[in-house]
C-alpha cells in the first residue's frame, strides 16, 4: 500500500497584512447613490437675465404679501427647515396617491407657497419638491387649478418660477381637455408677462383644440394691438406658434 504524501504548506500569506485589508476594503465599499436618490439635489433652470427684467415690467405692483396655510405650518417647524423639504414631500406624495377631494386646496396652500418661497430663497428648487410637483401634475385638474392659475393670477410669478414650473408641462403628457382648458383660463386672465410662457408650452404640444379656445387666444393677442410697452420675446413666440399652428 502506497503512503500518503505530505502537503507542504508555507507558513507565510501569499500577500503581505496591509495588502489583504486593502482587498477587504476595496470589497465592501459602498456604491454611488444614484442620481435620484440624493435628496439634496437642487432642480435650476438657466435664466436669461434681459428677458427676466422685460418680463418683470409686466408683473403686478399691487399684489401684498398673502397670509396662506404654508406661512403658519413653516413657521411652526422653521427650526426644522432642513429637513422640511423631504417631510413635505413625504406627506404631499402620500396624499397624491389617495384619493382627495382637497387635493386642489392642499396644492395651493401648501405646495405653491412652499415651492415659490424655495425658489425665491436658493433660486433653484429642491429635488423633493419637485417630485412632489411632477407627481401632483398626475392629476390635471388639480394641478390646473392648485398650482397653474394661482400662480399666474397672483400677478408676481417671475420668469424663473415659470421656467422650473414650466418644465413639469414639458415632460409630462397632459390630456387634450385638460390642455384646452388651461389655455382658456390663461388666455382670459390678466396678463403677467409669464403667462406667455405657460400659454407657449401648452400650444407646443400641437393639440388640437376647439374653436372656443382658439378665438380666446386670438382675443388674448389683439388686447396688445394698442398697447405702447415692448412685448418680451416669449410673447412673439407664444403668437408665432398660434399662426403655425
Amino acid at each position: 500500500m502506497a503512503k500518503k504524501r505530505n502537503r507542504n504548506q508555507n507558513p507565510q500569506p501569499f500577500l503581505p497584512e496591509e495588502d489583504v485589508n486593502s482587498v477587504a476594503s476595496t470589497k465592501k465599499r459602498s456604491k454611488a447613490s444614484k442620481q435620484h436618490q440624493n435628496p439634496d439635489k437642487m432642480i435650476s433652470e438657466e435664466i436669461d437675465e434681459d428677458d427676466e427684467r422685460l418680463l418683470e415690467a409686466f408683473l403686478s405692483k399691487d399684489a401684498g404679501p398673502q397670509q396662506t396655510l404654508a406661512d403658519l405650518i413653516i413657521k411652526k417647524i422653521k427650526e426644522n427647515d432642513a429637513n422640511l423639504s423631504s417631510e413635505l414631500a413625504s406627506f404631499l406624495n402620500l396624499c397624491f396617491k389617495s384619493e382627495c377631494e382637497e387635493g386642489r386646496t392642499l396644492l395651493q396652500l401648501v405646495l405653491l407657497p412652499r415651492i415659490r418661497d424655495d425658489i425665491r430663497k436658493n433660486k433653484k428648487l429642491h429635488f423633493s419638491l419637485f417630485q412632489a410637483l411632477k407627481k401632483s401634475i398626475y392629476k390635471p385638474a388639480a394641478f390646473n387649478k392648485g398650482i397653474l392659475f394661482p400662480l399666474c393670477k397672483s400677478g408676481t410669478c417671475n420668469l424663473r418660477e415659470a421656467v422650473i414650473v414650466g418644465s413639469i408641462l414639458q415632460k409630462v403628457s397632459i390630456p387634450m381637455l385638460h390642455s384646452s382648458v388651461a389655455l382658456l383660463k390663461l388666455a382670459e386672465m390678466e396678463y403677467c408677462g409669464t403667462t406667455s410662457y405657460f400659454i407657449k408650452l401648452l400650444l407646443e404640444k400641437k393639440y388640437g383644440l376647439p374653436y372656443r379656445v382658439v378665438d380666446a387666444i386670438f382675443a388674448h393677442f389683439m388686447r396688445f394691438y394698442d398697447d405702447p410697452r415692448i412685448m418680451p420675446v416669449i410673447w412673439h413666440q407664444s403668437l408665432l406658434l398660434l399662426c403655425r399652428g
